[in-house]
């Protein structure tokens, strides 16, 4: 039986950054893997979708160039652009394997579950380890409802071979809204159906909502207060949407993006004394141990934050912690965006967060609507709006959102600002970049509430 002093299980991004940390303090580290190295950012998720996004922006570029006097005739090739995405992902995964194999991490491929609190077998062999860290992620769950094997998840995308002409997404949450604007800005007609009335639940709901008048400007229907029943399907493969409401849409494809769950059903967590909420989720401490006091969980398994970059600091801040003596806590708040047309990017607290924390008489509220300067020639009515959230008596900004062009990579840069806690006259006294977007959350001058 093999000894180790670190046993990471899932090689996805927290995974990978728990095991390649370890190994740099010199330990002996492996790492089990049921699937491809990468997880579901490299393979499933971030990176081939920020992919697509990048097919549709090209695609609203071409379509805007008139303005700017430009005629391009073009077509596009939906098989093609899917095997050159699927061969980049290829390669990200061989650049993980090679990775591991210099960091010096043994790759164990094969499904790990506990055999007791210091073992796990994998594949009929077992191993010890000093410490565990799981790091299985999760995976897209469908509603159990008559017809639910007519549907596709995120997962399915991946293996589409032919633009669909028409598409039915299910759920208003990141995965929907992101492939909804995808495949309307590739030429997919696009219909969303979502239980609640705005997208996006948790974001500012001025920003959702805008978000979504953006998206409907675009050519997407909303059929908000409504859920599928059941689906079918005929003899040519159309599908058939059956609504609460009676309402029945054809598409080609019905997309569910109603939820993803962690995938602990395999990993025998009872075995080892590792205790789940009810929805399966890992339950940890700040500093990420379970009830078990030699494993801990990173990632999406711990139903915390479900972004890659917040697994990658879980894994890192875990053998930090075990192997230098640190003593970091898990700290949540991280900027995030959201890949539609136009994309969201967002940092720190909503209006609605702001005000339940300090009172609606300590908030001031900050916001800019236009319509950004490439859309001048183009004659596309897309607009901007930026939002910024301010305490009135010690003058902290305390969340900035932003709905449009550039988002994310504006709001990545003054996360800095947000984390720092800096002052809306520190903001104020900055100078402005001119002309563009980013400079109105410098110029930002009157409250409207």
């Amino acid at each position: 039986m093999t000894h180790y002093d670190l046993f990471v299980i899932g090689a996805g991004s927290g995974g990978l950054a728990a095991a390649k940390n370890a190994a740099k303090y010199g330990k002996k580290v492996a790492i089990a893997e049921a699937d491809r190295v990468g997880g579901t950012c490299v393979l499933k998720g971030c990176v081939p979708k920020k992919i697509m996004s990048y097919a549709g922006h090209y695609a609203d570029s071409l379509s805007e160039a008139k303005g700017y006097g430009f005629d391009i005739q073009h077509t596009f090739d939906f098989k093609t652009f899917a095997q050159k995405r699927n061969d980049e992902i290829d390669r990200l995964n061989g650049i993980h394997l090679s990775l591991l194999e210099k960091a010096g991490v043994e790759l164990i491929m094969g499904h790990a579950a506990f055999k007791d609190d210091h073992t796990v077998t994998v594949d009929g062999q077992d191993y010890t380890a000093d410490h565990f860290v799981i790091a299985v992620g999760g995976t897209p769950t469908v509603p159990e409802i008559e017809g639910a094997e007519h549907m596709i998840t995120s997962d399915g995308v991946w293996q589409l071979d032919s633009l669909p002409k028409s598409m039915v997404v299910w759920g208003g949450g990141y995965i929907g809204v992101e492939f909804a604007s995808i495949f309307q800005s590739l030429g997919t007609e696009v219909t969303v159906v979502i239980r609640r009335q705005n997208v996006l639940a948790g974001f500012d709901e001025e920003i959702s909502t805008f978000l979504q008048d953006e998206m409907t400007k675009r050519g997407i229907q909303f059929i908000t207060d409504d859920t599928i029943e059941h689906v079918t399907t005929n003899n040519d493969g159309v599908k058939t949407a059956h609504l609460k409401s009676g309402k029945a849409l054809e598409a080609e494809v019905v997309l569910a993006a109603t939820g993803r769950v962690p995938h602990t059903h395999k990993l025998k967590l009872e075995n080892a004394h590792i205790t789940c909420n009810n929805k399966g989720y890992v339950k940890v401490s700040k500093q990420l141990l379970t009830t078990n006091d030699k494993v801990y969980a990173v990632g999406d398994v711990t139903g915390r934050v479900e972004l890659t970059p917040v697994a990658i600091k879980h894994g890192r801040m875990v053998t930090n912690n075990l192997y230098s003596n640190h003593n970091q806590t898990v700290d949540d708040a991280a900027p995030t965006a959201v890949f539609t047309n136009p994309p969201l990017g967002v940092v720190g607290l909503t209006e609605q967060q702001a005000i339940e924390k300090y009172g609606s008489e300590n908030i001031e509220v900050y916001k800019e609507e236009f319509r950004p300067m490439i859309h001048v020639l183009s004659q596309k009515t897309e607009r901007v709006l930026m939002k910024m959230i301010v305490h009135k008596t010690e003058r902290t900004v305390l969340g900035l959102h932003m709905a449009g062009r550039d988002a994310a990579e504006i709001i990545q840069g003054f996360a800095v600002a947000v984390r720092a806690e800096l002052t809306k006259e520190q903001f104020d006294a900055t100078v402005a970049i001119h002309p563009s977007s980013a400079e109105e959350f410098v110029l930002m001058k009157e409250p409207v509430r």
